[in-house]
């Protein structure tokens, strides 16, 4: 019987269902679901959320972050509000971000949004190290570093309800070549699903051949993305020939938003 890890992902257990519906391992997707929900012991999908749902949840990292960043500038427009020094942003900040966006330039930009922050804020992915959530029509995502103290690596505001008119964002494709080991195609899908990237382009390969995954808008210029990624696998050694008990080799490339406020 599979168990569950600590944080249970309901939204990776969808992705792991449509998989194995789209690799044929089940003929229909509420099926490919109730094997899921018994191969962790419980006897229905339905089951399987409300067992997810009812788990306590601790605020990941980059929550916690979030809610200090709605919280120390929901009252920017208030006279007596004062604004955070230099030092205490890079608490929450970490250099990166910051010298993409200078602290001045930052605080401005927040300030602005102080009747906004002073909304409900409602959570709605929520990971160690990455956050999304909404807040008065607005969609936020903000990342932060993998080790403590947790600083913010991203953070960005966007308007719900705006319309993606580039179809290779909106209905992304994907595209491969050579043979794509299942682990790193199913790595793929809950990346993509789940850090909200608009491109992903996966590669490896052992003992001469070399294969690449790419979704999203990269697709659209897969066959030069394939011959660079084969590429760098042949100049990092991996398309020479290897051992039997010696593992393949891959290499990421992802295309997500930069640092922006």
């Amino acid at each position: 019987m599979r168990t569950l890890p600590g944080r249970p992902s309901l939204r990776y257990l969808k992705v792991e269902a449509k998989r194995r519906l789209s690799a044929g391992e089940f003929p229909a997707l509420h099926e490919a679901q109730l094997a899921i929900a018994r191969e962790h012991g419980l006897p229905s999908w339905t089951a399987l959320k409300q067992f997810i749902d009812s788990q306590p949840r601790r605020a990941g990292h980059a929550a916690q972050q979030l809610r200090w960043v709605i919280s120390r500038f929901g009252g920017a427009d208030d006279p007596a509000w004062v604004a955070p020094a230099d030092g205490e942003l890079r608490e929450h900040f970490d250099e990166g971000f910051l010298s993409a966006v200078a602290p001045d330039r930052l605080t401005a930009m927040l300030a602005s949004r102080a009747v906004l922050m002073r909304e409900e804020l409602v959570v709605t992915y929520d990971m160690p190290l990455h956050v999304q959530a909404q807040i008065a029509g607005l969609r936020i995502q903000a990342s932060v570093e993998a080790g403590p103290p947790h600083r913010l690596t991203g953070l960005r505001f966007r308007r719900l309800g705006s319309r993606i008119t580039d179809a290779r964002v909106a209905a992304p494709a994907t595209r491969t070549s050579g043979e794509v080991p299942a682990a790193a195609a199913e790595a793929a899908d809950r990346a993509f699903a789940e850090l909200g990237l608009v491109g992903l382009a996966l590669a490896g390969g052992t003992s001469g051949s070399a294969w690449t995954a790419v979704r999203g808008w990269p697709a659209a210029e897969h066959a030069g993305l394939s011959r660079t990624a084969a590429g760098d696998m042949r100049r990092s050694g991996s398309s020479s020939p290897t051992s039997p008990d010696r593992p393949s080799r891959m290499r990421l490339y992802a295309w997500c938003s930069g640092h922006s406020a």
